[in-house]
């Protein structure tokens, strides 16, 4: 099998992930936690290769529940 994107942001493993998130625009967007502390929001609408502009935003201080 071969990999669709790979996405690279996360210091760690990743713990969760969700695609049901639209853009302003309606685009499609995942959301990833990750043990890092981060959650961090991808356009899967962008072209960039190995996932380059396709990270959105990256949000601090999350925690395990």
């Amino acid at each position: 099998a071969s990999s669709l994107r790979c996405l690279r942001g996360h210091n760690g493993p990743v713990l969760s992930l969700s695609n049901e998130l639209l853009g302003d625009d309606g685009s499609k967007v995942l959301a990833s936690g990750g043990e890092d502390g981060t959650v961090r929001l991808w356009s899967l609408s962008s072209s960039g290769k190995r996932g380059q502009r396709a990270l959105k935003a990256t949000l601090h201080g999350h925690e395990k529940p």
